[in-house]
């Protein structure tokens, strides 16, 4: 089993969603492709009307349905034109779900078996200028607090180049001093970087 984490290319609308309200919960309980479209099922957590509206005027969106699960919680159901999952399903990569959605990247673990199936993948993917990282799913994750930590980094711009924000910046808006934090993004990226494959 693979974990892949990836870019979600402009045009892709769970993509463009995440980009735009990067404190939405989304996670993709299926996809399902067929003739070049995709019906996805997603749930969404705090989805408001403005997020629907995003949804359902987005150029590669053809229908939307909504349905509450509770009082923060939905439910929808988009078909949509998403050539992405079709490289997936042709490399043998069926996503395991749920693939979590945050800040215009896709996470999920992929029952690939060899490296033929990996780096046909990864072609796939360069092919549609889409960089991924690839590496054994392990029991080591991230805990709750190192993702929202990495989340807000990523959304506020820490790891872009040129920076948009200082560590001292990000310390403030996550209420905690600049020492901890620069410890704590250490062991995020020390526990990505050993787990990087290729």
């Amino acid at each position: 089993m693979y974990r892949l984490i990836h870019k979600l290319p402009k045009g892709c609308w769970v993509g463009d969603l995440s980009r735009k309200y990067p404190n939405l919960e989304i996670k993709i309980y299926s996809l399902i492709n067929f003739d070049g479209f995709c019906t996805a099922r997603a749930f969404i957590k705090d989805l408001g009307l403005e997020h629907i509206r995003y949804i359902k005027n987005h150029e590669n969106v053809y229908n939307i349905k909504t349905y509450k699960d509770g009082d923060y919680t939905s439910t929808i159901k988009v078909l949509c034109n998403c050539p992405l999952t079709e490289d997936f399903i042709k490399s043998g990569a069926i996503p395991t779900t749920p693939v979590n959605v945050s800040c215009g990247y896709a996470q999920w673990d992929a029952p690939l078996e060899d490296d033929i199936d990996i780096i046909e993948l990864m072609s796939k993917l360069r092919r549609r200028g889409l960089t991924a990282m690839i590496r054994k799913a392990k029991d080591s994750e991230l805990t709750k607090r190192q993702r929202e930590v990495l989340i807000k980094a990523i959304s506020e711009g820490y790891y872009d180049y040129p920076r948009r924000i200082t560590l001292t910046q990000l310390a403030n808006k996550l209420n905690m001093s600049k020492g901890a934090l620069s410890e704590i993004l250490r062991r995020i990226e020390s526990k990505i970087i050993k787990s990087y494959i290729y």
